[in-house]
């Protein structure tokens, strides 16, 4: 039995990648365990391999003459292959030779060692070489170390050397051996007792003895060097380019140093490296001329470039070959790659054409590039020739990118039947939009494929499958992100038939979403899209201007104008819009203004409860012409007024009461159905949902601050209700949106812009005022109202008996004023929540989802408890603040407020409406009026003041038919009056006579 024999024999059986992989397993230790055996006149060798966490059992035969006989795995790549070549030989196959060589070798080597001394106790040595020139030459110094675990310096080194007591690792042994033969040639080799000097053409010698894994300190040329020695060729790296009319040699800049006059030992990269005879011959001969030049330049011919490239390809592994003299290179070594089809089968022939027959290039590592390539993508080496053993999808890789991977590396030339299997890309889908009347017609043409297939096309893609293999044994290229990208247009246009045909009919939203994609570089083969500008030039509103209603009795800002026009054009091309300003930009006063210049037209307009009378003030103030009719109280007042809404330009209903009244509408067509806080119908499923979607309407508009609160099918709900299936089903917006990546959203984005517009108040600062005030009209409840009535009644009885006791009046006053409030601040079982504590709710809802800060004040703490109670049933944090919190303590939450991260304040009117500084506050709430408004503004200034940046919003709250609404009639009609009522000192005598009864009382009228 020959070990060296065994194992040349086996590896001639491998190809580059098995004996890679096989050499890697075994030095990673993945063979557990090799048993062999003579069995008759065949020697057997049996292994595990672990590989991928999965074992594998091998078995190699071999015959008298050290020849391979049979092998064997339990991988599926033996299993695969094995079909094909005889004596296929796996990576596990391998491993388990290398795995046996190891094992028979060192059992070989312990025997040869066993009699040289006992090494269980054997000392650690540690070398130390120093240069030293002596007359222009150099010799070396060596010193050692040595200890069982620690070393420490030899300083008697004779005596070291002779001990019969030292033992020495084999390696190590070897060295000392050394040593002693030289000290016995030459005592004067020992300097200063502890260094041993060695010769310039010795130091290989020595250094071949050492253990490659050994560190060694080196000092040289007066550097400090921390090695190992490396018992193989330097690993130089040379470039090779062109320069005009030469050829450039340039080597890595790294130091390459020679450590003898023969150049046999050099220092790279701080290592030692003993190369082989072959890297010494050719390198010695450029080295001292790379020394001088830094690089070598020759006369650009090609028997130079035959020449240079051969002795590069004889000193170094690594030869880059710039872009720049590449196409020289392949001229003097082009492989050619010959594939054909034979029945089922694809083969390739692999052939290098050497000029002059000059291997150039030619090494093993050359020809072991070309055949991994070939593995690469599926060949395994069979005779002569390779074979395709890949499945389907490696089909469709070799047809992607191997033949262009090839085509790289050499020259692929194919047969005619295999180029008739064909890779259909972008590049083979031609299309166009045709325009016919008043519409398009959406023609396409894929090149390979039937129309037929497009639906398990789609089912492919929703697969992510990377291919789809057409009825012509074609494939199509599904990771082709404008393939995939085009069959989805096609799913979006083709959206209500089941057939694909050669043309699709399309409208006007497709024409946007198709521009969309084309702008994006999606679409790029599509002709004809330049018809699609037509309609966006419109959309784009570029040219038009609209004039704004001469009777609206209002001056827009430049910003309304652009947003009237914005809706003007949406409307005029027949599309639905998204109003989404911020708060305070005056949404209302531009979809007046938008339905004033088209009085005669119908118009529903759905808002929540708590702005209802709000928008009916702003018409009246506005837009006094147009017939605004309120759909909410009764069922029979509602019933009244529906069966007349010819007669109104414009109707105003809750979301509550359309809800309720939704089968009044079924006959009902207008022309402009426009919903206010259009977040209402962000829950797609809810029955508010459901109701405003039934409406119909030729033009459909949502007025909110916040499309988007928490999801994208929010989103989807409002669009389903402005333009339905503009933005698809909701189940193929998931799939396309919610679920989708980046590029998807930035889709979306681009889908929507031109339906919604919104302007933040940063963006028009300069045309706001800083201050923005808004009166919110609050409706009471039933019972609200009925104990208000109630007591309002009760109260004028007492009047007439007590008309000059001003006292007892505000008594009254303050009474009717706190059920306006809340009835249960007086009537502790009155149980109905309030219309203004609703109203409260959604303000601060609305203004958590904006990020803004809130200051709520009013003059009752009973009042700002109830608030309290409510904010924090909803879980959000606040910070309060009334009299009986001292002076310190008030700065201190004014300091949270403005710094932390509570939104929400609540302030008694009277202990905050002096003394603190809250600029951080951009929204402030009255939540019930007070009757001197310089005391308002005096608390509204806690926000609006220097230091403030933001645009500070005022929201009054005033409840619909009650004492507050006269309060606000008389605060804007008398308001030296309302200061002489209550002043700082409510109760002085002088301030109330001065109000005449008639005065007073009629606060009650």
């Amino acid at each position: 039995m020959n070990l060296r024999n065994m194992i040349n024999s086996l590896l001639k059986l491998g190809s580059s990648i098995s004996k890679n992989n096989g050499k890697s397993l075994f030095k990673a230790g993945f063979v557990n365990k090799v048993i062999s055996k003579k069995i008759d006149n065949t020697y057997h060798i049996y292994g595990r391999v672990l590989d991928n966490k999965n074992e594998y059992s091998t078995h190699i035969k071999f015959n008298l003459n050290d020849e391979v006989k049979e092998v064997k795995c339990t991988c599926n790549q033996f299993e695969e292959n094995s079909r094909e070549i005889r004596n296929y030989t796996c990576s596990h196959i391998i491993a388990t030779m290398y795995k046996f060589y190891y094992e028979v070798s060192n059992k070989v080597k312990k025997q040869e060692i066993k009699n040289i001394k006992d090494l269980n106790k054997s000392l650690n040595l540690n070398i130390k070489l120093k240069q030293v020139k002596t007359n222009n030459k150099n010799e070396y110094y060596l010193e050692l170390r040595a200890g069982k675990e620690g070393t420490i310096a030899i300083e008697a080194l004779g005596k070291f050397l002779f001990d019969e007591d030292n033992k020495f690792k084999y390696k190590d042994y070897l060295i000392i051996e050394f040593l002693r033969e030289k000290f016995k040639e030459d005592r004067s080799r020992i300097v200063n007792g502890r260094s041993f000097k060695i010769y310039d053409n010795e130091l290989k010698k020595i250094l071949v003895l050492i253990d490659s894994k050994k560190i060694i300190n080196l000092n040289f040329d007066y550097m400090n060097y921390t090695s190992q020695i490396y018992k193989e060729d330097i690993p130089l790296i040379f470039t090779i380019k062109k320069k005009g009319e030469a050829i450039v040699v340039k080597s890595q800049k790294k130091s390459v140093i020679p450590l003898d006059s023969n150049k046999d030992i050099w220092l790279y990269d701080k290592k030692i490296y003993l190369p082989s005879e072959k890297q010494l011959k050719y390198y010695k001969g450029i080295y001292e001329k790379l020394k001088e030049k830094d690089n070598l330049v020759y006369k650009s011919t090609d028997e130079n470039l035959k020449k240079i490239v051969f002795i590069l390809g004889e000193v170094s592994k690594d030869i880059i070959i710039d872009e720049s003299i590449k196409g020289e290179v392949n001229k003097i070594n082009t492989p050619k790659f010959y594939i054909e089809k034979e029945g089922p089968n694809i083969f390739c022939t692999l052939k290098i054409e050497y000029i002059n027959k000059l291997d150039g290039i030619r090494d093993e590592r050359a020809i072991e590039k070309l055949e991994m390539a070939l593995e690469r993508y599926k060949f395994i080496k069979k005779d002569e020739r390779f074979i395709f053993i890949g499945n389907e999808e490696d089909n469709y890789i070799l047809l992607k990118e191997g033949l262009e991977f090839l085509n790289k590396i050499g020259r692929v030339i194919l047969s005619k039947d295999f180029k008739n299997i064909k890779l259909i890309d972008s590049k083979s889908i031609t299309s166009s939009l045709r325009e016919y009347n008043e519409g398009f017609y959406f023609d396409y043409r894929i090149d390979g494929l039937e129309y037929e297939e497009i639906p398990e096309v789609l089912r492919e893609i929703k697969m992510a499958s990377p291919f789809y293999r057409t009825k012509k044994d074609s494939f199509l290229d599904l990771k082709d992100l404008r393939v995939t990208e085009f069959f989805r247009t096609l799913e979006e246009l083709n959206l209500f038939n089941n057939i694909y045909k050669e043309e699709i009919d399309i409208d006007k939203f497709d024409l946007i979403r198709l521009e969309n994609k084309i702008n994006n570089k999606k679409l790029p083969f599509i002709s004809g899209e330049e018809k699609i500008n037509i309609l966006l030039e419109k959309l784009k509103n570029k040219n038009k201007e609209y004039i704004v209603p001469e009777n609206l009795n209002a001056n827009l800002r430049e910003y309304q104008k652009v947003g009237y026009n914005w809706l003007r054009s949406i409307e005029d091309l027949g599309f639905g819009g998204i109003l989404a300003d911020d708060m305070g930009l005056g949404k209302t006063i531009q979809t007046i203004a938008l339905l004033l210049s088209k009085e005669g037209k119908r118009s529903l307009i759905i808002t929540p409860t708590s702005v209802l009378y709000n928008w009916k003030n702003e018409f009246e103030k506005f837009a006094p012409s147009l017939k605004v009719g309120i759909i909410h109280g009764s069922l029979k007042e509602r019933n009244i007024l529906l069966d007349s809404y010819k007669d109104y330009d414009v109707l105003l209903t809750t979301y509550g009461t359309l809800r309720r009244d939704l089968l009044l509408y079924e006959d009902k067509d207008f022309d402009f159905c426009i919903i206010d806080e259009g977040q209402n119908i962000k829950n797609k499923a809810s029955k508010i949902s459901e109701a405003v979607k039934s409406i119909k309407a030729n033009c459909k508009i949502a007025l909110t601050g916040t499309p988007i609160e928490n999801n994208l099918l929010e989103l989807w709900s409002i669009f389903d209700f402005i333009m339905p299936m503009y933005l698809f089903s909701v189940e193929k917006f998931k799939d396309k949106f919610v679920k989708g990546n980046d590029e998807d959203l930035k889709e979306l984005k681009e889908l929507i812009s031109p339906f919604i517009l919104r302007r933040l108040k940063e963006e028009v600062l300069d045309e706001l005022p800083e201050k923005i005030e808004k009166e919110y009209i609050i409706p009471m409840s039933s019972k609200q109202r009925q104990v208000y009535n109630s007591s309002m009644k009760e109260i004028k009885i007492r009047l007439k008996e007590n008309k000059d006791n001003k006292i007892l009046i505000l008594s009254y006053l303050t009474k009717l004023r706190q059920l306006c409030l809340d009835p249960s601040l007086l009537i502790e079982d009155f149980k109905e929540e309030s219309s203004k504590l609703k109203a409260i709710e959604e303000i601060v809802n609305e203004g958590i989802e904006a990020n803004k800060k809130i200051i709520i004040f009013s003059q009752f703490t009973s009042a700002l408890n109830k608030i309290g109670n409510k904010l924090k049933d909803n879980n959000i944090e606040y910070l309060y603040l009334d009299g009986s919190i001292n002076a310190k303590e008030r700065l201190k939450l004014a300091e949270e407020f403005n710094e932390g991260k509570t939104n929400i304040f609540l302030i008694s009117l009277k202990a905050g409406g002096v003394g603190l500084n809250l600029t951080s506050a951009n929204i402030v709430v009255h939540f019930d009026p007070w009757w001197n408004p310089a005391v308002e503004d005096q608390a509204t200034d806690r926000a609006y003041r220097i230091g403030q940046k933001n645009v500070v919003e005022v929201i009054k709250l005033i409840s619909k038919d009650t004492i507050e609404e006269k309060i606000i009639k008389l605060q804007e009609e008398k308001k030296e009056l309302i200061s002489k009522i209550i002043d700082g000192n409510m109760l002085n005598g002088n301030k109330l006579n001065s109000i005449t009864e008639e005065e007073l009382l009629n606060l009650f009228s």
